[in-house]
């Protein structure tokens, strides 16, 4: 899994309750030491003082994201991203924003060999917060290059969910390139009858339409494989030849009909070129799926021979950092100044997360 730094803040936010604000600091207090269970509830005990605090919904996600529970985290930090908007703080906003794609891609990562799919959305939505994010703050860098690596991790699963549907089913790849050489053998066996019976000019008109009736019955066969062939994207080629074959042979059948063999026999001629190109479309499309399947092989033992390498490729996210000292300094500055300040107005308090 990939080591990511989750964005720390430094804030003035007014809190309305005073109980509300020693519970944040109580929370980053546990936060700090690793006591991340603690730091939840004092989060979550602050919102049900103050439920529109941007500060303990944004904290929340933070905690839930160092115990790992990216998906919950992305939750806290949608809802910390709200209230922020409702509050009219585009800088606490913005890097919500930014914990949210840090919170999505992570996500993706533990999703990934489970769900593909589910990955690629997550990547896809991280991207966007990271945008939404820029949006607000262009001089978040941390985003930019973020949002770089969500690109760049969504053309991979891209990859990697094509790769996987060309090799989803091979023994699909296998029956159908099996049916297409049984195809092709009852094809030269129809084409060898109808050429005998060139050489018997005497034979009934009942031989005849038996062999345009097997004709039909093979056109109905290369249409049907046709379809199959459909299903995968990458056997167009193949079901281009297949569709040809069909047409050949159905106009082979209508020659046999009106016994004009010579020109039946090309037909069929015709229609066994094309089932003998469809077969080697898909027999050359089944190489190329082993060759990149060995390739992504190769590829893996690569990355385990080398994993100091490999880590640097995938280019880990990039996130801002407070330290927990500093935040805990922060909160002792900002009561030194409060005592010094004369009159009884309140004055703002920095927080991290």
């Amino acid at each position: 899994m990939m080591r990511l730094c989750i964005i720390g803040l430094s804030l003035a936010v007014l809190l309305p309750a005073q109980s509300s604000r020693e519970l944040v600091t109580a929370g980053n207090e546990a936060y700090q030491a690793g006591e991340y269970e603690q730091a939840l509830d004092s989060y979550r005990l602050a919102q049900t003082v103050s439920p529109q605090d941007a500060v303990s919904k944004f904290n929340e996600g933070a905690a839930l994201y160092r115990q790992g529970e990216f998906d919950d985290a992305a939750d806290a930090f949608r809802s910390a991203t709200k209230a922020a908007k409702a509050a009219a703080d585009s800088r606490l906003e913005a890097k919500g924003l930014f914990n949210l794609g840090n919170a999505l891609l992570q996500n993706a990562e533990t999703s990934h060999g489970h769900d593909p799919q589910t990955a690629l959305n997550s990547v896809r939505q991280g991207a966007a917060a990271y945008r939404q994010a820029l949006g607000l703050d262009p001089q978040l860098t941390a985003a930019a290059e973020n949002l770089q690596i969500a690109r760049t991790r969504t053309r991979t699963l891209l990859k990697q969910q094509q790769q996987q549907q060309s090799q989803q089913n091979p023994s699909d790849s296998q029956d159908l390139q099996k049916e297409i050489e049984e195809q092709l053998e009852r094809q030269q066996e129809l084409s060898e009858d109808t050429q005998e019976e060139q050489s018997e000019p005497d034979e009934s008109e009942q031989n005849r339409q038996e062999q345009a009736d097997r004709q039909r019955e093979l056109q109905r066969e290369s249409e049907e494989l046709a379809e199959q062939a459909q299903q995968n994207p990458e056997q167009q080629p193949t079901q281009e030849q297949l569709e040809q074959a069909a047409a050949e042979q159905e106009q082979a059948a209508n020659q046999l009909e009106q016994g004009q063999m010579d020109e039946a026999s090309d037909s069929q001629q015709r229609a066994e070129d094309h089932l003998s190109q469809a077969l080697e479309q898909l027999q050359s499309q089944s190489k190329g799926s082993e060759g990149q399947q060995e390739q992504a092989e190769s590829a893996s033992q690569q990355e385990a021979a080398n994993p100091r390498q490999s880590q640097s490729q995938s280019q880990p996210l990039q996130a801002l950092e407070v330290s927990p000292e500093d935040i805990l300094d922060q909160e002792r500055s900002s009561r030194e100044r409060r005592n010094t300040l004369s009159g009884q107005q309140q004055q703002p308090v920095e927080k991290d997360w």
